[in-house]
């Protein structure tokens, strides 16, 4: 009979009965993978190690680029293959590499995570031509706004994994444009594809959209298996505005939804929106102390000949810090009414390379432009081709210099009560007080 033996870590196999005793070198430990790749310093955060060869006399740390360690407490490994940490409060924000020692070997994962500060994290992910927004809070909830088209969530669900995200406690699609609810079902029904199993990402709390028909038939399917926290914000009255608290003193609050938007009186102001999609888009205001963050679809502002809500929403918009444009930075949309009443320090532009519908727009970059100490980020190179749209999008914004980024990819907006950051997929990051 054979069976297999561990003396000192070295795996041997015995042979009962002929006493024949063969013996192999331990598994170098390899650590593969982190979950999530982020946590912010105001909490105990639980971690999970992914990789081979894990034993239980494995210790863990995050590694600064100054050589600095933070032990990873309370490490339990599960399996060879996953194991299971808490990163302590208070550690330094930045870059770490993630360290693994065991029996005298050790792996290693070069700025692998990443500590976040203050207790705000919105991240705007490159889904091309689309949109995907995902709003977390320390401590409190994390917040879907779209999910892209469904050729391009891949985008979002790798994303979405490697933050070690597997819930959503809010989602909100804000109208029923394939590039911003196609990837929802993908999204939402896990890695095998199919609803209601275990690996499902689900919704937990509310599920907002503005009600009726949806030619997207994947979205009606998806949305359909969730009618107990289902919500629809038709914008008939003020139950279709509603305000919620995230935690940790961050709100959100709908204010314009289906055509009609929400006066400070709590009076409503409705737009006609006839045949047009865009104009019924869900728009919501994140805030946090001084900081603010304006998002709202595609939502249209009189451009090309569409309903002007954007002119509404002007009389009523406080200035905020960071401005998500409307549309992909169509010239249907972010019209200079609004532009002077939002007053934004960074706007951030979601359209994908050389598209066809040319966004961002000219007109909106040269509205965009001139506006001092403004700076922009826009997700990829927007358009590349003269000939086709008659400009390229880094000729445009060349006025700008530093202040406008382009093929910033995934980007990130970190924020406290007084002060925030946005930073791009590549590190480059912008530092702002909040107003």
């Amino acid at each position: 009979m054979l069976r297999f033996v561990l003396f000192g870590g070295w795996l041997c196999s015995l042979v009962v009965g002929l006493v024949a005793l063969s013996c192999s070198a331990p598994t170098p430990p390899s650590l593969v993978a982190i979950r999530p790749a982020s946590a912010p310093n105001q909490q105990d955060s639980p971690l999970t190690l992914l990789g081979e060869g894990f034993d239980s006399t494995a210790k863990a740390w995050l590694v600064g680029a100054d050589g600095s360690k933070i032990a990873l407490q309370e490490l339990r490994v599960l399996e060879p293959g996953k194991a299971e940490a808490v990163l302590p409060k208070g550690a330094a924000a930045g870059f770490y590499d993630v360290l693994w020692e065991q029996d005298g070997a050790s792996s290693r994962l070069g700025s692998a995570f990443e500590v976040l500060s203050g207790v705000l994290t919105i991240d705007m992910v490159d889904v091309g031509q689309g949109d995907a927004l995902l709003i977390r809070v320390a401590g409190g909830k994390t917040v879907l706004i779209d999910a892209g088209r469904e050729e391009d969530v891949d985008a979002l669900i790798d994303f979405v994994r490697k933050e070690g995200i597997n819930r959503f406690d809010i989602v909100i699609a804000t109208h029923y444009d394939a590039d911003h609810v196609g990837g929802f079902a993908k999204l939402v029904y896990g890695e095998d594809g199919r609803p209601n199993t275990d690996d499902d990402r689900r919704p937990t709390e509310a599920w907002w959209d503005r009600g009726g028909f949806s030619k997207s038939t994947s979205y009606s399917s998806v949305r359909s298996l969730f009618p107990n926290i289902r919500k629809t914000l038709d914008g008939s009255g003020p139950e279709s505005f509603p305000s919620v608290d995230l935690g940790a003193g961050v709100k959100l609050q709908v204010v314009t939804t289906n055509g009609s938007v929400l006066q400070k009186d709590g009076t409503l102001a409705k737009v006609d929106c006839g045949a047009d999609e865009n104009c019924r888009s869900v728009g919501t205001l994140i805030s946090l102390g001084k900081f603010q963050f304006w998002t709202a679809g595609d939502l249209t502002g009189g451009g090309i000949d569409t309903p002007d809500v954007e002119s509404t929403l002007a009389k009523i918009v406080d200035p905020v810090e960071v401005y998500r444009a409307h549309h992909h930075g169509s010239r249907t949309s972010s019209s200079q009414g609004l532009l002077d009443a939002l007053s934004p320090q960074m706007i951030l532009i979601s359209a994908g390379r050389q598209n066809s519908y040319c966004h961002p727009s000219d007109e909106v970059l040269k509205r965009i432009s001139p506006i001092p100490d403004l700076s922009l980020f826009v997700t990829t190179s927007g358009m590349i081709d003269g000939e086709k749209c008659g400009y390229v999008t880094s000729e445009l914004v060349s006025v700008m210099g530093q202040r406008a980024l382009l093929n910033a990819g995934n980007i990130r907006v970190q924020a406290g009560e007084d002060r925030y950051t946005v930073r791009s997929a590549s590190g480059e990051v912008r530092a702002f007080e909040a107003r």
